[in-house]
């Protein structure tokens, strides 16, 4: 079922200690719950989604950082208040320009993000939701082992005659072009129904 809204949330993320910079912008419906913008963020980038995530933000009433999280049966150690995402809305904590988050996904790798709210706008008629309408390069592949596995990773890619080059050729499956990226290319999962993709039945 589709769901009412006439404005939507734009947000910048960004995937930090990289450089080029890898980033998205995405758009998704108002009133969108923090599970919704994980699903947003997981398949702009190309992320396959089978790690765990968390958000951390600030609460907007009290000041306190806070994390919001699927893991509600695991407290955090170090005593942080935390919440469901699919109960919290989005629209409760950007609720202005310029505000950050930051979405932690596949804590063995360490991948951080830097979620920016860039502007609410209204709805273009009927368009889908949420939509990716910009971004800058390819994603890293997930289990590569984090920052400095990926860059050892487009060293041995880059290189034939690297000794990793042909296992790592192997693993990926192919060449790999680290500026590959079309916004087009994004498809996006219900985020009640994740086999689904959102175009499949809207």
């Amino acid at each position: 079922m589709r769901r009412v809204f006439s404005t939507v949330y734009q947000f910048k993320i960004e995937l930090l200690e990289i450089k080029p910079s890898i980033w998205r912008t995405v758009q998704i419906a108002s009133t969108s719950s923090f599970r919704d913008l994980h699903f947003a963020i997981v398949d702009s980038f190309g992320w396959l989604d089978y790690h765990l995530h968390d958000f951390y933000i600030d609460d907007p009433y009290t000041g306190r950082e806070k994390l919001i999280t699927s893991l509600l049966s695991e407290p955090p150690e170090d005593k942080i208040p935390y919440y469901d995402e699919v109960r919290e809305k989005v629209a409760r904590y950007f609720y202005e320009p310029g505000i950050k988050a930051r979405y932690d996904y596949d804590f063995g790798d360490d991948w951080h993000h830097r979620v920016i709210f860039e502007k609410e706008l209204p709805r273009q008629g009927n368009d889908m939701y949420p939509r990716c309408i910009d971004g800058r390069h390819h994603c890293p592949p997930e289990d590569v082992g984090g920052v400095s596995g990926y860059a050892e990773f487009l060293r041995a890619m880059a290189n034939p005659r690297h000794k990793e080059h042909k296992s790592w050729k192997t693993w990926w499956g192919g060449p790999f072009d680290p500026d590959e990226f079309n916004p087009i290319t994004v498809r996006f999962r219900d985020p009640v129904y994740p086999q689904r993709f959102i175009e499949d039945y809207w």
